[in-house]
């Protein structure tokens, strides 16, 4: 059998249909390298072990998009249901094989909110874009019994890390123009939608990489990501510039790293809104994280996901599970240097 390294190697090049050659400087091919260094060495270092999580939870998305929803702990292999519902195949193609990093991290940070909400409200969401014939429309729309409709469209400042606030200010300007006057209207009215709430999520990961020590069951742990101070930055840049929005929720996400004795441990995927609407479904992030059981090797331990971001404290003093946890992997005690 082969080991969970493999298997999510074998995930990724399904999700992309690549019979065709892996690009060079792609984020596909970053992972799939870290992937196969994990399969072949006993011990793994920083890059692989964040590329492990990052694929973990990625995949976990993407499979939930598929119509594999499951709500309830699993210990299987992940699987897609129906490929379609992650989008097209050159969508798909174009999402993890783009010469573009950023771009596959667009699409990637795009699916696991769009799996998030599938799991949520345990329905699918097909990508809206290839319901609408790639008009430029947001990313999908959620529709429930009794409720208003809601429109969801994400954006990411990219390569941001220490600007200063004309600068986020500007990105800013760019991203919520694009949503608020051609996006969300477009989608309203090839939609026919009359009434409903817009919901804006805005990735801003790359603008903070800074780090932070922390200390739980007598080991420190590294965490890296945006402090407090950076989001609050953020926030007041564009809530002093704009006094009147044309949406209903802005929501930030971003994601943290914990990392212990040169190995990532653990990713939070965490969210803040700058304005609310009651009638908005709060985006509450993902949360991956090896067990207490957890080596860092390449045997891996056990990593659990959950619906929805913890606290620095929850992460740290070691985690069970619990209704909240939507995959569980424990794979095969590896023995060599590879695995059949």
């Amino acid at each position: 059998m082969p080991n969970f390294a493999d298997s999510l190697r074998e995930f990724f090049l399904v999700i992309a249909s690549s019979e065709t050659e892996i690009k060079e400087n792609s984020l596909l091919k970053n992972r799939l390298e870290k992937l196969e260094e994990i399969s072949s060495e006993q011990e793994i270092g920083f890059d692989a072990s964040e590329a492990l999580l990052k694929s973990t939870l990625d995949a976990t998305c993407l499979s939930i998009l598929s119509g594999n929803i499951e709500k309830k702990p699993t210990e299987s292999e992940l699987t897609i249901d129906e490929i379609t519902n992650i989008g097209e195949e050159s969508d798909r193609k174009e999402g993890l094989n783009s010469v573009s990093p950023s771009k596959s991290r667009s699409w990637l940070f795009e699916s696991r909110v769009r799996a998030w909400y599938g799991n949520h409200l345990n329905q699918t969401f097909p990508d809206l874009t290839q319901e609408c014939n790639h008009e430029s429309v947001c990313e999908f729309i959620i529709k429930e019994e009794d409720k208003e409709t809601q429109l969801v469209e994400c954006k990411r400042f990219n390569s941001i890390v220490d600007l200063e606030d004309e600068e986020i200010e500007r990105k800013f300007e760019t991203h919520y123009s694009k949503a608020s006057g051609k996006q969300f209207p477009s989608t309203e009215n090839l939609e026919d939608i009359k009434k409903c709430e817009r919901h804006l999520l805005i990735g801003i990961t790359d603008y903070s990489s800074e780090k932070r020590k922390i200390t739980g069951n007598g080991t420190e742990y590294e965490v890296e990501g945006c402090k407090e101070e950076d989001i609050e930055q953020v926030k007041k840049v564009i809530k002093s510039n704009y006094e009147d929005f044309d949406v209903d929720q802005i929501t930030l996400v971003w994601t943290t790293l914990y990392k212990d004795k040169g190995k990532v441990k653990g990713i939070a995927e965490r969210t803040e809104t700058i304005i609310s609407s009651p009638d908005v479904i709060d985006y509450e992030g993902w949360n991956l994280f090896g067990h207490k059981d957890f080596t860092g090797d390449a045997s891996f331990g056990r990593l659990l996901c959950h619906h929805q971001a913890k606290s620095d404290n929850w992460m740290i003093d070691g985690l069970d599970a619990d209704n909240q946890v939507l995959f569980s992997q424990q794979p095969a005690e590896k023995t060599g240097k590879s695995q059949d």
